[in-house]
């Protein structure tokens, strides 16, 4: 499993963590919000628009951590 997450978008895997980590301590509502502003901040990136073109092209992804 941990080579699989090791694969995936540098971001998109920190923003999961801290979301994670962040989220035992929040209400639902709280949590939500998290999830919402932490969604739009990975979809503004680079990796993403890498993620959708590599998936497009039938491609692995080339992630940068952009």
């Amino acid at each position: 499993m941990a080579e699989s997450i090791c694969k995936a978008a540098p971001l998109a895997v920190r923003v999961t963590k801290e979301a994670m980590m962040r989220g035992l301590d929040m209400s639902l509502e709280e949590g939500l919000r998290l999830e919402d502003e932490s969604t739009r901040y990975i979809m503004s990136t680079r990796d993403f628009e890498e993620g959708i073109n590599a998936f497009h092209d039938k491609r692995n992804p080339k992630y940068e951590g952009k």
